[in-house]
């Protein structure tokens, strides 16, 4: 079993694991589509920026 397949295993608290986990989402669906778009998951610099921005 890993703990993070159980989020109320995680040391945080409610609002901190919903975070995490759309965090975790949203970079799941970023990585997809730039695969998709590109073939291979590179990002920019600006690319990082871009994302770091959008938080």
């Amino acid at each position: 079993m890993r703990d993070f397949e159980y989020p109320q295993n995680m040391p945080f608290s409610p609002e901190a694991q919903s975070l995490l986990m759309r965090a975790a989402i949203a970079a799941g669906a970023a990585a997809k589509r730039l695969s998709d778009e590109r073939g291979v998951f590179h990002l920019t610099p600006s690319e990082w920026a871009e994302l770091e921005s959008a938080r």
